[in-house]
């Protein structure tokens, strides 16, 4: 239950593994704790039963184990010395011992009652004596007032006074009775020549004497992924305890102590001499010493909060005034579970908490008693919806939470040596990664990246509840939705998934819920609204098309498809009933039925000679498809189905994208987790995934005309969940607009290696620098195999007869090269490139091939006349003065070509760069007899640049593998004055006129 999870994760301490559940949170937890540490009560396995009756038997096995005679019980062989215990009974040899060494009494006539329920008093008479004070107890007045004053002047009652001793006692009170007599110093005889006497020394106890536990008291400062002010340079399962002007490192054992970091505890240890290691079975909060205040973050006042003060309200909707909390100068920070390497102050953590809309505690720890806060341990979760998971790469992508601050995915790397990662269900039980599935509500918290050692909590939840929305309200900056009676708050990513990121100023029109709106609602651990499925959607539905279905062969007649959805082609087949547009077919015949009838309504939108229909779809736990929903609007279906927007039709509109509003044309907004796929037109074979792509919306400039079919499942909305671009190019460029491809800026190659993506196929991982920065980037899978040679290789966009020749020219060398036909790219290769919504790269075009020497700029036509000829540059540099370089073209770049162009360099084996040949099919000489010639090609030789303006990058051939790419300065450029040293070759970007990158090859 929500109630239990809510204990679980922000409950104050708990002390000892396994403590009982009905004991915890009550006042016999601690003395619980250090009794089932010590095998001496432990419940019947699930419950202590605290107010159970304990019977004389099993008080007399408590007595045994308490004094350490529970082996001698063992060995002990019972010989009848009371009429009702007979010798074969379990309890036989603890009583017989017991009253052996005269700590157990009969009832004086030959009985002992071994069924009766102790009595307070025989309780407090038997450990009395199991403590060496039953002499002191004998001169107060004997039983049973003598021994129930020397209990209470020794402490043994504490915790259970002002009870009637006379009657039954119950087995919480028994526990606080047994665990103040191990703690109390024990009364020992000592002979003194022909004289008995009676010592006690300070904490000589049952404890140390008999069951070799010590105590210890001080502050926890550290465990095993953080301390209080920096990362942990503990082992595993350890904690620091510092105490007095010391400090000691503790085995954790089976107890919890690790989440006591900042308190003021008592420790229980046991020593091993052997391995000098000591091991904490039990603990203890000292509330004389510690005072710990836990703040839930929706109640804190964020508009007051200073570095040394946060106020919080105790009742939010009672209070007229809020509650102070002082801090002292410099406080401990601990998030989600480890030191701070970002904002470091509370201020800023409060600030950020605010900002994300994180839920869940702060803890707010005085250690020292003054009043004044020194520890402050926030656990702050975030809610994840999650869409899916790669159990390869440890990530997990959201579905609906993406609104707040633009990331749609997190990593929990469990395999990570400095990563301690918990992943539990609502009950708390361990889960792995690989249980987490789609659809799953997360609430996770994780500390800072940066620390030496970091944390990460995930807890699973599946509670939903069934139901109509009867009220809408508000608390604060988010809704309060009252279901069939019961009110809910909401998560901050559910605020902005129900109102597409507008928050409270969406219009009603803009909300995707209202008053009886009905369905499945998914709840967090805090039991907040986190996702919803309303009648006639599925949250767990995926967008794509259906490519082609045919019967199955041989023994299995069922439907098989093929449909593109997520960027990929899979093939599924029909499960044994589908629903298709609300009507559900039992046979393959009427499937095939059904679905050539609602294909047939939308079909002609699309492709004439490709079969190619939008749909949403449902799979069961087999993986086999249960559910097709297309743009059809069927009699029987829903009104919560997939369908135009509202005012739409399924004719495609081309519509202008306003990147302020978010919306297209005038009326259709755009979701932010809207699923968009990219159809190309006029290709004949869809059948390869790089045909099409999925559209990553961020990317789309203002005013840029869209031609599209936007889709919904809300007949009242006009805000578009899924839509289907047509392009002239299906993804293939670098942008969508002029603008944004002539931004794209060169990456120059460091290292290219052979990988498998997430689902095993093979690609390849390029890593580089990008305006003097290191950027790291997959290749899509499809892409690399069918694609990337050719666009890397391919220089049939230019129309002249004269490139096609140049690059037959090289092309046959090129081939022979293993590493250019396995890689394709290699170090000191510059290219431009294109990313999918995935990150990974779909398109890339050439800027400088490294072993073929060949350049290319192909974008002068898509930049304004006045720039053209300044958006990508070859040179040399001819002279430097001062801070600036003269630099001689290679290529014909004026303000009036249009075209792209091309050069081939010939260099020399010093590594001069002697001549080109270029486009046009004009050939130049640079070098020639020791000397460069300068001013007789008619390309400029005097273009003044800056170098320092430019983010420099650098290939040079005589450094090792692995180190020929590196960031430069101005200081690598060389010019032709040098005697030793070639004039540096250097290709310059810039944007808009403005000094970009400059990459800079040394032969």
């Amino acid at each position: 239950s929500v109630a239990v999870v809510a204990i679980m994760m922000l409950q104050i301490a708990v002390f000892a593994a396994p403590v009982p559940e009905d004991v915890i949170g009550t006042e016999y937890e601690s003395a619980a704790s250090l009794l089932c540490a010590l095998d001496i009560m432990v419940g019947d396995g699930d419950n202590f039963n605290p107010d159970d009756n304990i019977t004389r038997a099993e008080f007399a096995q408590i007595l045994m184990t308490t004094m350490a005679l529970d082996e001698a019980a063992e060995a002990y062989s019972p010989v009848g010395l009371f009429t009702d215990v007979p010798t074969s009974e379990w309890y036989a040899a603890p009583v017989e011992l017991g009253a052996g060494i005269g700590a157990i009494k009969g009832y004086g006539d030959g009985t002992f009652g071994p069924d009766d329920n102790v009595l307070g008093i025989e309780a407090i008479k038997m450990m009395t004596f199991a403590c060496g004070h039953d002499i002191t107890a004998e001169e107060n007045g004997g039983y049973p007032s003598g021994y129930l004053a020397t209990a209470q002047q020794i402490g043994m009652l504490r915790g259970i006074t002002g009870i009637d001793y006379n009657v039954p006692m119950t087995r919480g009170q028994a526990a606080i009775l047994c665990a103040n007599t191990l703690k109390v110093d024990m009364m020992k005889k000592v002979s003194d020549g022909d004289r008995i006497i009676y010592t006690q020394t300070k904490d000589v106890n049952l404890l140390s004497e008999k069951h070799n536990v010590y105590k210890v008291d001080g502050i926890v400062t550290a465990n095993d992924v953080t301390s209080l002010w920096e990362s942990s340079v503990l082992r595993s399962g350890t904690v620091q305890i510092e105490y007095g002007n010391t400090s000691g490192i503790f085995e954790v054992g089976e107890t919890t102590i690790a989440d006591a970091l900042g308190q003021y505890i008592r420790a229980y240890y046991r020593y091993d001499e052997d391995l000098d290691q000591s091991t904490v079975i039990s603990y203890e909060v000292l509330g004389n010493r510690t005072t710990i205040k836990e703040v839930s973050l929706s109640d804190i006042d964020y508009n007051s909060i200073t570095n040394t003060r946060v106020e919080y309200w105790e009742d939010k909707e009672n209070d007229t005034r809020t509650t102070d909390i002082d801090i002292v100068a410099t406080p401990s920070l601990i998030f989600n579970g480890a030191s701070r390497t970002v904002n470091t102050s509370i201020v800023e953590t409060f600030k950020q908490i605010d900002n994300e809309g994180l839920t869940g505690t702060a803890r707010f720890i005085d250690y020292d008693g003054n009043g004044v806060v020194d520890v402050v341990n926030i656990m702050a979760y975030e809610t994840i919806v999650v869409s899916r998971t790669d159990t390869k790469n440890y990530t997990i992508t959201k579905e609906a939470d993406t609104y707040i601050n633009g990331v749609n995915r997190v990593t929990v790397d469990v395999e990570s040596s400095n990563v301690t990662a918990e992943i539990v269900d609502i009950d708390g039980d361990e889960l792995e990664f690989s249980d987490i599935a789609k659809g799953d509500i997360l609430t996770l918290a994780k500390s800072d990246e940066g620390n030496a050692r970091e944390y990460i909590y995930i807890q699973v939840c599946d509670d939903s509840i069934d139901g109509e929305i009867t009220e809408i309200g508000t608390d604060d900056d988010k809704y309060v939705l009252t279901i069939d009676g019961e009110r809910y708050e909401v998560t901050d990513g559910y605020m902005n998934y129900v109102t597409n990121g507008l928050g409270m100023g969406a219009e009603s029109n803009q909300i995707k819920i209202k008053v009886g709106s009905s369905g499945e609602f998914f709840l967090n651990a805090f039991g907040e609204i986190a996702y919803d499925q309303l009648s006639g959607t599925s949250a767990s539905a995926t967008f794509g098309f259906l490519k082609t279905y045919a019967v199955g062969k041989g023994t299995d007649d069922s439907l098989q498809f093929r449909i593109y959805s997520d960027g990929a082609y899979a093939d599924y087949k029909a499960a044994s009933r589908v629903e298709v547009d609300g009507v559900l077919t039992r046979s393959t015949a009427d499937l095939i039925a059904r679905l050539e009838s609602s294909i047939n309504e939308v079909a002609s939108n699309y492709y004439a000679g490709e079969m190619m229909t939008a749909m949403l779809f449902e799979t069961d736990s087999e993986g086999d498809i249960r559910m097709i929903d297309t743009p059809y609007k069927a009699p029987e279906e829903s009104q919560y189905s997939l369908q135009p927007v509202r005012g739409g039709s399924l004719a495609f509109q081309s519509l202008k994208y306003n990147s302020t509003t978010k919306r297209l044309g005038s009326l259709m907004g755009l979701e932010s987790s809207a699923v968009v796929i990219q159809l190309p037109e006029g290709v004949d074979d869809l059948n390869t995934a790089s045909k099409l792509s999925m559209v990553n919306t961020g990317s789309w400039a203002n005013e840029q005309s869209v031609n599209i079919q936007g889709l919904t499942t809300d007949p009242d909305s006009y805000n578009l969940q899924f839509g289907i671009v047509k392009s002239s190019e299906a993804g293939r460029n670098l942008g969508d607009t002029p603008s944004q491809q002539h931004d794209k800026q060169m990456l120059v190659v460091s290292s290219v290696d052979q990988v498998m993506d997430s689902e095993g196929n093979p690609t390849i991982r390029v890593r580089g620098l990008q305006e003097g920065n290191e950027v790291e980037v997959m290749v899509d899978s499809e892409y690399y195999e069918n694609d990337l040679y050719t666009d890397i290789w391919s220089f049939d966009a230019s129309s002249s007869d004269a490139n096609k020749k140049l690059f037959a020219a090289y092309a046959d060398q090129v081939t022979q090269s293993p590493d250019r036909q396995s890689q394709i790219l290699l170090p000191g290769d510059a290219i431009r490139f294109n990313t999918n919504s995935e990150g990974e790269m779909i398109f890339a075009k050439p800027v400088y091939l490294i072993d073929a020497k060949v350049f290319k700029a192909d974008d002068q036509g898509n930049t304004q006349g006045a720039t053209r000829y300044r958006a990508l540059d070859l040179a040399l540099v001819n002279r430097i003065e001062d801070d600036n370089a003269f630099f001689k073209y290679i290529i014909d770049k004026k303000t009036s070509n249009t075209n792209s162009a091309t050069a081939i360099l010939t260099v020399d084996e010093n590594g001069y760069v002697t001549g080109s040949s270029s486009s046009n099919g004009e050939n130049y000489t640079f070098f020639q007899d020791g000397h460069y010639i300068f001013g007789d090609t008619g390309m400029r030789d005097d273009e003044i640049n800056t170098p320092s303006q430019f983010k420099i990058m650098v290939y040079d051939a005589n450094e090792a593998p692995g180190r020929q790419v590196y960031a430069g300065t101005e200081a690598d450029l060389y010019d032709a004055s040098s005697e030793l040293t070639p004039a540096s070759l250097v290709i310059m970007q810039f944007r808009s006129g403005n000094p970009r990158g400059m990459y800079i090859i040394k032969y």
